[in-house]
């Protein structure tokens, strides 16, 4: 998975809302229930407490289990009906039960006009449902990652079709007869427990919804990096480190393993120095779970290296699959200083050029998609403290 820094998290918040697209917008920042875009009244709330929230420094809002809930305005409803991403985090304690997370409901076993989202605790899944009546309804499923402490919901319309992300994994998609509208006297409720299901006991956060179907990097955003290392498994040579950089947290303790290596295991965001290729785990207890992330740091001698083996695939697809869409050097780590980095068409046409070695080139040229066809690449780089050049060919598939 990409991995985005917090503050270009924000940036891209920031732009959506400055563009329209940030409709309902509820934070909980200081403990707070107002509606942030000023376009819907505030939330209702049997009770007011707040705790850790999943950005530095700010809250959630914390839910008993018992008789806390938060009531939506009435407003909120009519954001379900065309295009919308709802998108909000929760932490879950009382997993051993079947949970009400999110319902609206005029009757309990009546399909008309509702959207209900519960835990299933006998198959550890978060199940959707929202239908206008029996013939036209959606059921969405998902598993739910118990060795994680705070979990990120998307659901989302695009056209007919919705889609159910739990933490930032497409799980469940389906085509549903036609536009679901939901019921325009019943409020929506977090930890309704009007129904069979108890209220949820954790807590809320960073509740929105977005007047059009978010896709690619403006969904990516969404994933704040909770409990995680935001460094990808990284190649190092014998002798160097990395910095780890961590995202939020609100666990008050952690554990590395192992621990050899790191400089200091007191802090989430260590220098590690491995002597060997080595995956390291950070354990970030909540008391209720533990949410674990991993990096794995691949350890080269330099003395081992074979300069000359620079790879690169003799083809690639870029048809926006997500599979084999770009086209660079896989193993960049032998590149000390990449000098350029050009591909040409076959008449001698430049069409591409970089020196940072971690750029990958999308077969396109002046913003069009090139033909399939042969292409010819140019490397200059140092490796080990001497110049190399390597040249070669390669096709674009469609």
């Amino acid at each position: 998975m990409i991995k985005y820094s917090i503050q270009f998290v924000f940036f891209l918040m920031i732009c959506l809302s400055a563009n329209g697209q940030g409709l309902i917008e509820y934070n909980f920042n200081g403990c707070s229930l107002m509606e942030e875009t000023g376009l819907h009244d505030d939330l209702l709330s049997a009770n007011l407490n707040c705790d850790c929230g999943v950005v530095q420094g700010e809250d959630s809002y914390l839910l008993n289990g018992i008789d806390d809930f938060l009531e939506f305005p009435l407003s909120v409803n009519a954001q379900l009906v065309d295009d919308f991403t709802m998108s909000f985090y929760f932490q879950m304690e009382n997993q051993n039960q079947d949970v009400d997370i999110l319902s609206l409901k005029r009757v309990c076993t009546n399909l008309d006009s509702s959207l209900t989202i519960k835990y299933n605790a006998l198959t550890e899944t978060v199940d959707v449902e929202m239908a206008e009546s029996f013939a036209k309804l959606v059921e969405l499923k998902g598993s739910l990652n118990l060795n994680q402490c705070w979990h990120h919901f998307v659901l989302g319309r695009r056209g007919t079709e919705y889609f159910l992300y739990l933490d930032d994994v497409l799980v469940d998609s389906e085509l549903a007869s036609g536009a679901i509208a939901l019921a325009d006297s019943t409020t929506m409720k977090i930890s309704n427990g009007n129904c069979a299901e108890a209220r949820l006991m954790g807590r809320i956060d960073e509740f929105r919804i977005y007047n059009t179907f978010l896709e690619g990097l403006s969904l990516s955003a969404l994933d704040l990096g909770l409990d995680k290392i935001l460094n990808p498994d990284t190649t190092v040579f014998l002798g160097d480190g990395v910095q780890i950089v961590s995202g939020q947290t609100c666990s008050n303790g952690f554990t590395w393993s192992p621990t050899n290596g790191i400089n200091n295991v007191s802090i989430v965001d260590p220098f590690i120095t491995p002597t060997e290729s080595t995956s390291y785990s950070i354990s970030f207890d909540y008391g209720f779970c533990t949410s674990i992330d991993t990096i794995r740091i691949f350890v080269l001698d330099p003395n081992a290296l074979d300069c000359e083996n620079l790879l690169l695939p003799k083809a690639f697809t870029p048809n926006g699959d997500g599979l084999n869409d770009l086209y660079g050097i896989s193993n960049d780590f032998i590149i000390e200083e990449l000098e350029s980095f050009e591909i040409f068409d076959r008449w001698g046409e430049k069409m591409f050029t970089t020196t940072d070695k971690q750029v990958f080139w999308d077969g396109t040229f002046k913003n069009t998609v090139l033909n399939p066809g042969m292409f010819v690449y140019k490397i200059n780089y140092t490796c080990v403290g001497e110049k190399y050049s390597k040249v070669g060919n390669f096709s674009i598939l469609r």
